[in-house]
């Protein structure tokens, strides 16, 4: 059994009405039953979030916990979920991603992290961190991570900055999907491809943007300290 620390966010993006997105979107799907509408345009927000990276948070900073060296990111919180972490820091020195734990032959001792200060991080899945070396002691407050985000495919709702910052991409997101149904009134294959490449091309913009930290604007929320929890996991 591997103990794994839960590190749970307090504050978070705020919540925004579908309603908006459903009038613009209605005029291209004439017909269309309402509830599929905000089915697609909740599925269309995740696939956006999950390929781009463009909506983050800042989770910590928490206690690095001796002798432990894994910390589980989701749920971000109750209508969220952490997609990839996007970085690592401990005292704000930058902790370096590596592929997957080293091994070591018969013999072979494990590096001993500096001041008892992993070096390294590596990703058992998107949302379970892991540091290098474990760490030898308790550093309290000491680490942060830069995370990326998406919505449950639960909600009810889409988060505020899909609003504010990629409306028109999501929307698009929302048209090729529904037009692309088959055997509907609406359905329209070639004008789905249409919207379809206009949504890829927005998720190919965003995430470029995203990788430069968004220096024009911020578009991702630094939510307060975050509290961390034990359990284990088999």
């Amino acid at each position: 059994m591997t103990a794994i620390a839960s590190i749970e966010a307090s504050g978070a993006e705020g919540q925004a009405n579908l309603n908006l997105w459903l009038k613009d979107v209605s005029v291209y799907v004439p017909g269309v039953h309402r509830s599929v509408l905000k089915r697609q345009l909740i599925l269309a927000c995740r696939e956006f979030f999950e390929q781009s990276h463009a909506w983050r948070a800042a989770v910590g900073p928490v206690d690095v916990i001796e002798n432990q060296n894994t910390y589980m990111l989701s749920p971000f919180n109750s209508t969220t979920d952490v997609v990839a972490v996007k970085g690592v820091w401990i005292n704000g020195i930058p902790v370096d991603p590596i592929i997957q734990r080293p091994s070591f032959a018969a013999g072979q001792t494990p590096p001993v992290p500096t001041n008892n200060q992993p070096f390294g991080y590596y990703m058992l899945r998107p949302d379970i961190l892991a540091l290098y070396p474990t760490p030898g002691k308790t550093l309290v407050s000491a680490l942060q991570v830069q995370v990326a985000l998406k919505p449950k495919s639960s909600v009810k709702q889409v988060p505020h900055i899909a609003v504010t910052d990629f409306y028109d991409a999501i929307m698009n997101g929302v048209l090729y999907r529904i037009l692309n149904q088959p055997a509907k009134p609406y359905s329209n294959p070639s004008l789905a491809l249409y919207f379809e490449q206009k949504f890829r091309t927005a998720i190919g913009l965003y995430a470029g943007m995203a990788k430069k930290g968004f220096n024009n604007g911020a578009s991702w929320t630094f939510p307060g300290f975050g509290r961390l929890t034990m359990r284990t996991r088999e």
